[in-house]
């Protein structure tokens, strides 16, 4: 499996398992640089990842804090060769910034859910239930690529406790 990273330096945390690890990402490695000794694993660009791939159905990233780096990297590759987007974003920030760019490329918005906000969703006849998320979502369609007119529009507005 690959990788993607930021095309520049980074220091996050990212939980393994029950543990927490402090990583720097870089263009072209991830390293473990504390507690553990070093670790250097592979990484790729978005360009390399998708090379040879003439229509993109469905792209999901999760890349901890890197997606809006990542992605707004390359913002004619999306619009021309990607249908969907479904991005694990870490941020409030990167939230913005995606929201922003997607909506001036003229995406449509199927999902939106900030870190740590809520929906209620009822699978078939089930009952309703009140799915919270951590980290947040989204998920924005390409009119260039699908058929938007399905786009379900949920905008979940950011919920502050106090």
């Amino acid at each position: 499996m690959t990788s993607v990273c930021a095309a520049r330096v980074t220091t996050v945390s990212v939980r393994f398992g029950p543990r927490l690890r402090n990583v720097q990402v870089n263009s072209t490695a991830v390293t473990i640089v504390s507690p553990t000794p070093v670790q250097r694993v592979p990484c790729t660009d978005l360009v390399e990842v998708t090379d040879g791939l003439e229509q993109i159905d469905y792209l999901h990233l999760d890349i901890q804090g890197s997606e809006a780096d990542v992605l707004l990297a390359h913002p004619a590759l999306l619009d021309d060769r990607v249908a969907c987007i479904n991005v694990g974003t870490h941020h409030e920030l990167i939230e913005h910034r995606l929201r922003k760019h997607f909506a001036s490329h003229g995406w449509s918005v199927d999902l939106d859910i900030p870190m740590g906000g809520s929906i209620r969703m009822q699978v078939g006849e089930g009952p309703i239930l009140r799915i919270g998320v951590e980290d947040g979502v989204q998920v924005w369609l390409n009119p260039r690529r699908v058929d938007v007119s399905g786009a379900r529009g949920i905008v979940v507005p950011k919920v502050i406790a106090g």
